[in-house]
């Protein structure tokens, strides 16, 4: 399994699932042993794997997000009439067009066709995507793409995230209430502590899992593969040159 498979698939499922996973597991219902092997058979079984494919089908919403922008970050600082610094721009387009081969629709050309200057944009991002894919090449990109994948793929689980984290503290809370009672034996002052965590938790799905906290990550990260033209564009030349 790969690292951005890890980092931007798996770790969003993990924290969706941990506040229902912590009364459970820290209140001590059934053996220490058999945790162990049913942790043990699900990982042979390969969950993993399957919590990979729910946090990749989590970032479907993707499509959702970009419409409410007004199109791919990518997209938006190619176009001109969004990206809002237009010697950056020109820059960009130029660095662009020389790395990849590709000339950039100019500003009529843009005003005349917007639907066809956004396909050209959209070809030049991908094709930038392909010639940054190496991590030891391009680590920032990388690093960039997986804050990014993490964000969007804990945004497409915000309402179930929300939803387990208020069911694991209504656990917790009722298993503090029976243990005082005596209907059960178990650590109250451990069982609130996990109803406290998990309320933080609510509280955090709730207020920063937001579609702004993913635009965010989703700039920085355009940002980041778009500058990465800058290198791509004096190794064509640098090539180029040689004999």
């Amino acid at each position: 399994m790969d690292t951005y498979t890890r980092r931007a698939r798996l770790s969003p499922v993990y924290l969706l699932f941990l506040p229902v996973a912590l009364p459970v597991v820290a209140l001590g219902w059934g053996p220490a042993s058999s945790w162990v092997r049913l942790v043990g058979l699900a990982v042979v079984s390969g969950v993993p794997l399957l919590a990979a494919q729910f946090g990749r089908w989590a970032g479907k919403e993707e499509l959702a997000l970009f419409t409410s922008w007004g199109g791919p970050p990518t997209t938006l600082l190619l176009r001109h009439r969004t990206s809002g610094n237009p010697i950056a721009l020109a820059r960009r387009h130029d660095l662009i067009g020389r790395a990849i081969g590709i000339r950039l629709p100019s500003a009529a050309e843009e005003d005349s066709d917007p639907r066809s200057a956004d396909a050209a944009y959209e070809t030049a991002v991908a094709a930038l995507r392909e010639r940054t894919r190496s991590r030891d090449e391009f680590p920032l990109v990388f690093d960039e793409l997986c804050n990014y994948g993490f964000r969007r793929n804990l945004w497409g689980h915000r309402t179930l995230g929300i939803t387990l984290a208020v069911g694991g503290a209504l656990i917790a809370l009722g298993a503090a209430a029976l243990d005082i009672t005596g209907v059960i034996s178990v650590s109250a002052p451990t069982a609130l502590i996990i109803f406290f965590v998990d309320v933080v938790g609510t509280i955090l799905w709730a207020r920063m899992v937001t579609a702004e906290w993913v635009r965010q990550a989703a700039d920085a990260y355009a940002e980041r593969l778009l500058s990465s033209a800058e290198r791509l564009s004096t190794s064509v030349e640098g090539s180029s040159e040689a004999p």
